[in-house]
């Protein structure tokens, strides 16, 4: 995916920020899902909308249309996703570990690409540079993938 695609990035003023810059370097069309008001970005577009009030998110994103969704969103409901959805060619949903907890809820779109953000082996959370890095390389191609360790539970980080 290069040139004038259009991406949809929700965590890109957080964990996905360097993908934003990452996917604006390649030519490509940001928006970018902010809940805080008054960021501002000479690289994305930015919504704002906090994903948690589906009807404001909805109507914040419009009829607008993207290529991709890179989707880092821990507190939205499945609508949320599915809006994500209607609107995007291909989700790289980008899921926290409460994913591969024993009792771990499905993925919001089985159907879409996902990234499960485990730990480092060294005990600690994954920075945004790796996590969005983990998260670019399913952009193109490859349907899972897990980004440090999952196991045992017990040792993830405080």
């Amino acid at each position: 995916m290069s040139g004038t695609a259009q991406v949809l990035v929700i965590g890109g003023t957080g964990v996905l920020a360097p993908a934003v810059a990452e996917l604006a370097a390649q030519g490509m069309v940001v928006t970018v899902v902010s809940r805080h008001k008054g960021r501002t970005s000479d690289i994305a577009d930015i919504v704002w909308s906090d994903v948690t009030n589906v009807p404001n998110f909805v109507a914040a994103l419009g009829d607008r249309r993207f290529d991709l969704a890179l989707v880092y969103m821990p507190f939205g409901d499945q609508a949320a996703w599915e809006a994500v959805r209607a609107r995007a060619g291909r989700v790289v949903q980008v899921l926290t570990s409460a994913y591969a907890a024993p009792d771990a809820p499905p993925a919001p779109l089985a159907d879409q690409p996902r990234l499960l953000l485990g730990w480092h082996p060294s005990k600690r959370w994954h920075t945004p540079e790796e996590i969005s890095a983990a998260a670019l390389r399913l952009t193109g191609h490859g349907d899972a993938d897990v980004l440090g360790v999952t196991r045992p539970w017990d040792d993830r980080p405080a």
